[in-house]
């Protein structure tokens, strides 16, 4: 997380007007507005940060959580404390059984993640393959 100095550099660089960067303070300072919630096909979770000070909570109905686990192995940021494992499964339902639950570290998730990630696409042939770019793109 950028401190006042960095921030107000960073206004600058972006030309903010300073009704703009008023704003953008008043978001960094303040309390989330809500808490996230898990719903139907939705995935919630939090973890301490400690580069920012504060427990980040994020919810995603898609990739973003392992967004957020791929994030953390690039920046040499480790998202989570003490224990340094961490548990991930598809689903937790109330009979799940914790034996059931895979245990990996974070750079073993990332790896894993990125095995998966390159062997679907690797198995996919992509339509615009072999034509030239200007019959790739429909013509509208």
């Amino acid at each position: 997380m950028l401190d006042n100095l960095e921030f107000n550099n960073w206004c600058r660089q972006q030309d903010l007007s300073q009704a703009g960067q008023a704003i953008i303070e008043e978001i960094r300072s303040s309390n989330p507005s809500r808490r996230v919630t898990g719903a139907r096909k939705n995935v919630c979770g939090s973890y301490p940060s400690r580069k920012m000070g504060c427990t980040i909570q994020f919810e995603s109905r898609k990739l973003r959580v392992y967004e957020a686990f791929v994030l953390a192995c690039q920046t040499h940021e480790p998202p989570f404390k003490p224990p340094s494992r961490i548990t991930f499964c598809q689903a937790i339902k109330k009979r799940s059984s914790p034996e059931r639950l895979a245990i990996w570290t974070l750079e073993e998730l990332y790896s894993a993640f990125c095995e998966w990630a390159y062997s679907v696409y690797d198995q996919r042939l992509h339509p615009a393959l072999g034509n030239s770019p200007h019959d790739a793109i429909p013509n509208y």
